[in-house]
């Protein structure tokens, strides 16, 4: 999966300033590329015994996480969708 984020973040760069129709879509790709990488280590880890226990502290960051991931689909959505089958 973290490939496939550095791929999204990395087509993001490589467009910063080619996008035609809405300049905040390769930031959105560059972000959506990066987010999953930093949130990525609250994720549960199996701990040396076999049981699966995640600290108040990684619940948090893990919450956070998700909610700025739906917050920015949003805010991609709202950038993408009014643009849709403008481009020819």
């Amino acid at each position: 999966m973290k490939i496939v984020a550095v791929l999204v973040a990395l087509s993001g760069a490589i467009h910063l300033h080619d996008c035609p129709l809405q300049d905040l879509v390769p930031i959105w790709l560059i972000v959506s590329g990066v987010a999953p990488i930093f949130f990525g280590g609250s994720a549960r880890k199996q701990g040396d015994d076999g049981d699966e226990s995640q600290s108040p502290a990684r619940s948090v960051c893990g919450v956070i996480g998700l909610v700025f991931n739906l917050a920015w689909l949003i805010c991609g959505s709202l950038w993408v969708y009014p643009t849709f089958g403008t481009f020819k």
